[in-house]
């Protein structure tokens, strides 16, 4: 649904409203801006029912303005997967964004969170809280984030089975039975806070609890390499 005027000059520009039900938006089908080429516009945006990158967001909504190949999306407030996204992000021509939003996810279902950001790339279940603030592009991504999950257990997970297999539990543990692997490993805390600079999130107070085992870990992860 689009109400508005358009200003048909040398380049059309575009004022009013814009409504969109169902939309998908895929790296794969290429640039926002690329089928926007020549057109520039100042205007509200309301999504509802939309999928970003396989990511179901309930709706979205934003103060627009495109101009020269440049998509600045302000008052940006973003619903979905339980949790709430607010800020501003610009989109340029060759696809490249930036972003600076403030993040609220409380009691979250963490495997379909999980799922949605990275499909199939883990199995653990539990309610999660996140909240903090995330900015920079996709390639030097920045942020602080608290994190706090409870109540679940895990099949599979590449961090903590990374850490797992980086400080030997089984030989710090003494209970040589205890397999924190297995399908339904359950635990009863985890916690930390993140800071990331430059795609590389830092923590020094990940701490995770289980009736069989406690376990604190200070480190680094790239989230380019999947390296810890």
């Amino acid at each position: 649904d689009i109400s508005g005027i358009l200003f048909m000059d040398r380049q059309p520009h575009f004022t009013g409203a814009v409504v969109i039900d169902g939309v998908r938006i895929d790296e794969k089908e290429g640039s926002i801006t690329k089928e926007l080429e020549g057109l520039s516009a100042d205007a509200t945006l309301k999504l509802t029912n939309m999928k970003y990158h396989g990511i179901p967001v309930d709706d979205a909504s934003a103060k627009l303005t495109l101009e020269d190949g440049r998509l600045n999306l302000d008052k940006m407030v973003v619903h979905a997967l339980s949790g709430v996204v607010e800020g501003k992000a610009s989109i340029e021509d060759k696809g490249a964004t930036d972003l600076d939003v403030n993040v609220v996810f409380t009691d979250t279902d963490l495997g379909e969170f999980l799922d949605a950001i990275s499909p199939g790339e883990a199995k653990i279940s539990g309610t999660m809280n996140l909240k903090g603030r995330l900015w920079g592009n996709a390639d030097a991504i920045n942020g602080d984030l608290i994190f706090r999950a409870k109540d679940g257990s895990i099949a599979k997970y590449y961090l903590i089975s990374k850490m797992f297999t980086v400080l030997n539990v089984y030989k710090i543990v003494k209970n040589k039975k205890i397999d924190l692997l297995s399908e339904g490993f359950s635990y009863n805390r985890i916690k930390s806070s993140f800071a990331i600079r430059e795609g590389v999130m830092k923590f020094d107070d990940f701490y995770f609890t289980s009736d069989s085992v406690q376990m604190s870990v200070v480190g680094e992860y790239s989230l380019k390499k999947l390296s810890l």
